[in-house]
C-alpha cells in the first residue's frame, strides 16, 4: 500500500469514529422527566439560591430534573400555547416559570403546587433593574 493510502485509510476510519459519536450524541434519548426522581426544593430556596451563589445554583440545577413546590402566583400561555404556571418567590417580580408538557386544568392562584421539571436557568434583566424568572420546562404536575 502507498503513503497516500494509509493516510486516506487512516482520516475514513478517524472520520467514521467521530461520526459515531456525533450520531449517538445527536440522538441521545430526551429523559423521562415525568418519571424521574428529581432534586427537591421549594420555589423560594430555587430563586435564592440564583440570586446568593449563582456559581453553586448553575452547578447544582441547570440541565437537571427538579421538583419544585411553590404557590401559584398566575397562569397563562406561550406563543406556542403551552400552559406556563409562576410560582412565587420572596423577590417581587420575580418568579419561578414553569413551562409545562400537558394542560393541569384543577390549579388555583394562592394554591400550592408541586411540579417537576428541567431547569434551564435565571434570566436577568440587569440593565433595567428587573428581576427575572427561574426557567423550568418539560414540567409536569406531581
Amino acid at each position: 500500500m502507498s503513503k497516500t493510502f494509509k493516510i486516506f485509510l487512516i482520516l475514513v476510519i478517524i472520520g467514521l469514529i467521530a461520526g459515531v459519536f456525533v450520531w449517538r450524541w445527536v440522538n441521545k434519548p430526551e429523559p423521562d422527566v415525568e418519571n424521574a426522581k428529581g432534586i427537591k426544593v421549594n420555589a423560594v430556596d430555587l430563586y435564592n439560591s440564583f440570586l446568593n451563589d449563582t456559581a453553586f445554583a448553575k452547578k447544582t440545577y441547570i440541565g437537571q430534573i427538579v421538583n419544585v413546590t411553590g404557590i401559584i402566583v398566575k397562569e397563562d400561555s406561550n406563543n406556542q400555547k403551552q400552559q406556563i404556571i409562576l410560582l412565587q418567590t420572596n423577590t417581587t417580580g420575580g418568579n419561578i416559570n414553569c413551562t409545562m408538557e400537558k394542560p393541569v386544568t384543577d390549579i388555583k392562584l394562592n394554591e400550592t403546587i408541586n411540579i417537576q421539571g428541567i431547569c434551564r436557568g435565571i434570566i436577568i434583566d440587569q440593565d433595567m433593574g428587573i428581576p427575572g424568572d427561574v426557567i423550568l420546562t418539560r414540567g409536569y404536575k406531581k
